[in-house]
């Protein structure tokens, strides 16, 4: 078998094949490699592997035409077949020549991920996945274009059989998609080499799809086996013994390797699949665990589709617009609620059962949409399926894009709903030009199933059933009458949230009433924002994006150090000013920031005891009787809103959602998953850079491949 192996792996490279297999597949590689990754900074090279997978459809199928055919017509096998050597062994010689050709192009390409770690942060292991089921799936290839080869003798013949059965092996979801018999679509996707691989793309290890490729290349290997045996003997006495064999030994190969798969697809995916995606969007995060280990009551997660449908879905249509979808995704996700020992997932076909959901709500739900009922007492709630993905809209083509995965915060959230029962109310002060929060904050308001209402403290008071109250930024003042109220509601154990906006230093008279109650509160203010010359404690390029000191306390649970909380544009706070009270600091700026005027730029000079350069708070826990904590003062109104999560994702939504953890009227508070974003920090390339190493990927390495190969080839033809 090693004798074999030599000669071939020797042979592919003393001619011109094997130079112009690497160079090509590299060439195509490097072109997308350009496209995606160096012109776009794309941090995951998956996609770039997933465009270049159609090309194997054509290079492996030359690769492998010459491996038996080009023997059988110069009848070079008849030595091979008549020497001690095993069929076997002859066969998984030219397959190891073959798949360590391939092998290298693989190598090549694994460079690429670690290329780009040289200007930023890399999904490795995203890109090491994809790599590895491209790797499984070119060999897969290669097994059928040997096993093509061993049918003919000539080498077009080979190839062009190798082409269409791998054709057919990448197109068959798209051909059985056409078909409405349900069990010869099962049939045919038995030989399906596509779909296995979309799992290594997104980023999952799959075990069910590793030995399904593993099957492919042992039944494609075991029949040219057959074919080969066939031919070695040649002695007619024996030929209907041979044949027979031949036949059952097929069949139990087979047999065999459909049991194993089958079995294997039954498996719940959690015992089959390692989730290598960065933001890992198909496993539970620990919240949830621990909550569903706690659960002690039947759920009932229904599907408004079929499984199968399901699993096939790439969009969703609604009367005004269509959004990307991806019904698999969503699938892995129920798996792992499936595995609880309350929790069972059940499909309901719309069709059939067309009123099943007006049973628990109103609305008009989209196919793919779940409901989650409470089986004790049918109490459910409904999960639109637009509301399991982040969108946005792509202005340059007028169509929405995914940014984000929501699945298992919108299924915790709802199992959450129907098993309390939620009095947390918060209501929003208005009337005074107050900020509204992001979208990526008031959905843990939802998700904790906390109620939500505003109030005009002029013309009413604060309700009784108020949980926390929130003054989000006023830029207008108060009047003595609303301060009033606030400091009766505050002095009676109210728990508030507030924070500051630099905007009322900027227009109108500020807010003087406002700050003079916070100063009661042991908050003093400063008249300035505040800036760092640290370039630790500011983002890039702005000295007024702050990334402040995170205290370790039970607010900042979950959070990162810096850079985590992004503070943008902050009015500069001293906290402690009141003996009778307890104060803990939650975020400070650096020793040595200064304060800068909002509408000049310039620095501002002492003011009010304060030093222009000192350690500021940005953010304060305070216990107005002492003992217990019931407010929270925030240096910027600007912490709340949406464009903060590109770039701390994840970090100031935490703080948020910790708060309402903290004043929320339930032991312990309720959970909240964030949903898991699709976005990437982009790699940054000068536009040198990226054309010279575009060039390099692209150009320069296939070419030096493809000429050596060339130089090779001629020198060997001259001798």
């Amino acid at each position: 078998m090693i004798a074999v192996f030599k000669r071939d792996f020797r042979s592919l490279f003393t001619n011109v094949v094997g130079w112009l297999f690497v160079g090509i597949n590299l060439a195509v590689y490097g072109l997308y490699f350009f496209a995606y990754n160096i012109s776009r900074g794309i941090p995951s090279t998956a996609n770039t592997i997933y465009g270049v997978t159609f090309l194997l459809l054509i290079t492996v199928p030359i690769l492998t035409m010459r491996a038996l055919s080009e023997e059988r017509k110069n009848h070079v096998d008849q030595l091979l077949l008549t020497s001690p050597l095993s069929v076997g062994k002859m066969v998984v010689g030219k397959f190891l020549a073959l798949a360590s050709c391939f092998t290298l192009v693989v190598l090549a390409m694994g460079i690429s991920p670690l290329f780009l770690r040289l200007f930023g942060k890399v999904a490795l292991k995203e890109s090491y996945t994809a790599l590895l089921g491209y790797w499984l799936y070119g060999l897969s290839c290669i097994a059928i274009g040997v096993f093509m080869s061993s049918l003919t003798e000539s080498q077009m013949i080979a190839a062009i059989l190798a082409i269409a059965v791998l054709f057919l092996g990448y197109m068959m979801t798209a051909i059985t998609s056409l078909f409405n018999n349900k069990i010869l679509s099962q049939v045919l996707n038995i030989y399906d080499l596509n779909t296995p691989f979309q799992n290594f793309e997104s980023g999952i290890i799959d075990v069910s799809s590793t030995v399904y490729y593993l099957s492919v290349i042992v039944v494609a290997l075991f029949l040219t086996m057959q074919v080969i045996q066939k031919r070695r003997w040649t002695i007619s006495s024996k030929r209907l013994t041979t044949g027979a064999f031949s036949i059952l030994s097929i069949l139990i190969c087979l047999a065999a390797t459909f049991l194993l798969n089958f079995g294997l697809s039954k498996l719940p995916s959690r015992y089959t699949t390692i989730d290598m995606t960065k933001q890992k969007y198909y496993t539970l995060t620990s919240d949830s665990k621990k909550f569903l280990k706690k659960l002690d009551q039947d759920i009932t997660i229904y599907v408004l589709n079929t499984k199968d449908k399901e699993n096939k879905m790439a969009s969703l249509s609604t009367s005004s617009y269509s959004v990307p979808y991806s019904g698999a995704t969503v699938l892995k996700t129920l798996n792992n609620y499936d595995g609880n020992k309350h929790i069972k997932v059940k499909f309901i076909n719309p069709d059939e059962n067309p009123s099943f959901a007006s049973q628990y709500t109103d609305a008009q739900l989209n196919e793919g949409s779940l409901i989650v009922v409470n089986d004790q007492t049918d109490k459910g709630k409904a999960i639109d399926a637009t509301n399991l993905f982040k969108y946005s809209m792509d202005s340059s083509y007028s169509s929405y894009a995914i940014t984000g995965y929501d699945a298992e915060g919108q299924i915790t959230a709802a199992i959450q709903n129907v098993t309390s029962d939620s009095s947390d109310k918060i209501y929003y002060v208005t009337g005074h030009s107050e900020a509204d929060l992001g979208s990526a904050f008031t959905e843990y308001i939802d998700k904790k199933n906390w109620s939500s209402d505003s109030i005009t403290l002029r013309t009413a008071d604060i309700p009784d059933d108020c949980t926390l109250l929130v003054i989000n930024g006023p830029v207008t003042d108060f009047g003595t009458d609303e301060i009033d109220k606030v400091k009766t509601y505050i002095n009676n154990g109210g728990k508030i949230l507030i924070t500051l906006n630099i905007d009322a230093q900027v227009s109108g008279d500020g807010v003087p009433n406002f700050l003079a109650m916070l100063k009661e509160y042991g908050i003093s203010t400063a008249k300035g924002m505040v800036t760092e010359s640290d370039s630790s404690y500011a983002a890039p390029n702005s000295s007024l994006l702050l990334y402040p000191d995170v205290k370790s306390m039970s607010l900042t649970t979950g959070i990162s150090d810096r850079p985590s909380i992004i503070v943008p544009q902050a009015q500069g706070m001293i906290s402690g000013g009141n003996d009778s009270m307890m104060y803990s600091d939650i975020i400070t700026s650096s020793a040595t920031s200064n304060l800068i005027d909002p509408v000049s730029g310039s620095e501002v000079s002492m003011e009010s005891g304060m030093p222009s350069a000192q350690s500021y708070v940005l953010g304060t826990e305070v216990a107005t009787d002492g003992e217990n904590n019931n407010m929270v003062v925030l240096a910027s109104t600007y912490m709340m809103i949406n464009d903060v999560e590109s770039v701390a994702p994840g970090q100031n939504t935490r703080l948020f959602a910790n708060i309402l953890d903290a004043f929320s009227k339930n032991e312990g508070g309720t959970i909240s998953i964030a949903s898991k974003n699709y976005s990437y920090s982009t790699l940054q390339f000068t536009s040198k850079a990226a054309l010279i190493y575009g060039l390099f990927w692209g150009i320069a390495l296939p070419l030096i491949l493809i000429v050596v190969g060339i130089v090779i080839w001629v020198l060997r033809r001259r001798k």
